[in-house]
């Protein structure tokens, strides 16, 4: 058996010259025998981890990994800085990653640990430093609804103190786009009203009835966005109608 002792990855030798030599008293030094033999398909014995040093895990949960080298290793762990890392099982090839405290939310997204393999038969050993990148899970809750006025349409539609829309505006027109702060980055956002005088498609806000000051000079309407998860969070908006010259 070769070993590979430079650890260069070089893992094949085509062709290999042997040479045998004798010693005799007649000789200094020890003259080659005549004749060498050629020794063909050899390997050299190389050494290293073969199992994957990137994983993902969902954030605030656990995660287990098998260690595995190329030949019978033992495994211990040099360097795992946030202690969140632990070996088991034979040979300690079973890593646990306890992330139950982790959040992606947090400024840390992935988390690394250094493991050394060790092969005592062949007086080998490896080190490999595994990567554990977070995934985002939509486990927050929005925490705020603003509403951004159409510019195409600010003839009909104000904001000072609150919102104000101009009687006689067209039924159907955009009055603007409704978005939702939240701490997750994979949210898909609904939005609904609690009043049918205003009406929703996607994130844009639209009069769905007309509008006359003598009737009603002002109304409002409750917002609510879920975040597709069961999170939600509730806005309330008012609104004045605009009195026009109706002569």
């Amino acid at each position: 058996e070769l070993v590979d002792m430079d650890n260069d990855n070089i893992t094949t030798i085509d062709e290999m010259r042997v040479r045998s030599y004798r010693w005799s008293n007649n000789s200094n030094p020890a003259e080659w025998m005549t004749g060498a033999h050629s020794v063909t398909n050899l390997s050299l014995y190389h050494f290293s981890f073969i199992s994957v040093n990137t994983l993902n895990a969902n954030e605030g949960t656990e995660l287990i990994h098998t260690l595995a080298a190329s030949d019978t290793a033992t495994f211990r762990i040099i360097e795992n800085t946030d202690g969140l890392f632990s070996l088991s099982g034979t040979n300690n090839a079973t890593l646990k990653f306890n992330g139950t405290t982790t959040d992606f939310e947090s400024n840390k997204k992935s988390y690394t640990v250094k493991i050394k393999a060790e092969n005592n038969t062949n007086n080998k050993n490896a080190e490999q430093t595994i990567t554990v990148k977070l995934i985002d899970l939509n486990d927050e809750t929005p925490t705020a609804i603003t509403f951004a006025i159409n510019e195409e349409t600010s003839t009909a539609i104000t904001l000072k103190d609150n919102l104000t829309i101009n009687e006689n505006t067209a039924i159907g027109t955009e009055l603007g786009t409704l978005s939702a702060t939240d701490a997750d980055t994979n949210n898909t956002f609904t939005y609904t009203s609690s009043n049918a005088i205003l009406s929703i498609n996607g994130d844009k806000l639209k009069l769905n009835a007309a509008l006359d000051y003598e009737s009603a000079t002002s109304f409002s309407t409750t917002i609510t966005v879920t975040d597709g998860n069961h999170h939600s969070f509730d806005r309330k908006f008012n609104f004045t109608v605009g009195n026009i010259d109706d002569t």
